[in-house]
């Protein structure tokens, strides 16, 4: 195997270029794209070229499916683990906050499906317009709803502003925040824990420290450790070089079947396709970033049972005292 490691400026543009060089060179696969707009844009047109494509960000660009499998887990699957994870945690009524707009209507229209256990209550969500410096109002209106758990939904930013809101608003309960807020935290903190318990789930990867030896992730984080000297991301949530490991590690899973002369004889474009099909077939597994189960339908290859409940304490994870 040849590894070709291109260096660039780190912006969409230049990460695509790169990207038509490998592939006019001969490239089998393409492995990139850190950030949402890369990976949209290198997807589309791998996909095109039709060139497999592994991305280290859970954007999942649905006209690519069957060439582009992205190591990560998109927003709807850590929701979905978000609220199993309260569920078993004897949670039954549940107080949203959610943003407004064409992203808050999509993720609105979902929500049925995502409520249906046995004795599970949503309550009208509070919807929020993104970039609000101050969300009081509407964490009075779930506060008041009486709710076992509330879920601050959004980007990187806004779920923190509303979980200020609902400290304001004298709400104690448990929130659950999407795992995008941790690294804001050092630039805004979160309300101090006295005044409830934050949680949110977080990959096998960020939370090594406290990650029993029964964890079905355990020997796989150990690994990516390792190569990584030690280091599994380049900040404490991000995991992005647990998630190098891992799409190197599915790459290896995809090729295990194949002997040595079995390319003797075939063409760049049938290898590429190989490829694609086998990467898109590969059974469940878990690795340091959590459980990737790739489906040639839905490029997103990672699952909510892969995620890990964690609480947020000054900034920092730490593992939740109670478990369902």
């Amino acid at each position: 195997m040849e590894v070709r490691v291109f260096e660039h400026e780190a912006s969409a543009p230049a990460t695509l270029a790169a990207a038509e060089v490998a592939v006019r060179d001969g490239a089998h696969l393409i492995l990139c794209c850190r950030d949402a707009e890369t990976s949209r844009q290198v997807a589309s047109q791998t996909a095109e070229w039709g060139v497999p494509l592994l991305s280290l960000h859970p954007t999942s660009v649905r006209s690519a499916a069957g060439w582009h499998v992205a190591v990560g887990t998109e927003a709807a699957e850590e929701l979905r683990a978000i609220i199993g994870d309260a569920y078993a945690r004897g949670a039954r009524t549940f107080g949203m906050m959610m943003p407004a707009g064409p992203e808050g209507d999509a993720l609105l229209a979902r929500l049925p499906g995502y409520f249906g256990a046995p004795g599970m209550t949503l309550a009208t969500p509070a919807r929020y317009e993104p970039g609000a410096s101050v969300l009081t109002p509407e964490a009075l209106w779930v506060a008041t709803r009486l709710p076992d758990v509330v879920i601050a939904w959004g980007d990187a930013v806004d779920p923190v502003t509303a979980l200020w809101g609902l400290r304001d608003r004298g709400w104690r309960g448990p929130v659950y925040l999407p795992s995008a807020v941790v690294p804001s935290l050092a630039n805004r903190p979160a309300p101090p824990s006295t005044m409830g318990e934050v949680r949110t789930m977080a990959p096998p990867s960020s939370v090594w420290m406290f990650l029993p030896r029964s964890d079905p992730s355990y020997d796989a984080v150990l690994t990516a450790r390792a190569w990584g000297a030690g280091r599994l991301a380049s900040n404490g949530a991000l995991a992005d070089g647990a998630r190098l490991h891992d799409a190197l590690r599915l790459l290896d899973a995809a090729l295990t079947p194949w002997t040595s002369g079995a390319w003797a004889g075939v063409s760049v474009d049938e290898v590429r396709l190989a490829l694609a099909d086998a990467l898109t077939s590969l059974p469940a597994l878990d690795l340091a970033t959590g459980r990737y189960d790739p489906d040639p339908r839905i490029p997103a290859a990672g699952r909510a049972a892969g995620l890990r409940p964690v609480r947020i304490v000054n900034g920092r994870l730490q593992p939740l005292v109670t478990t369902p």
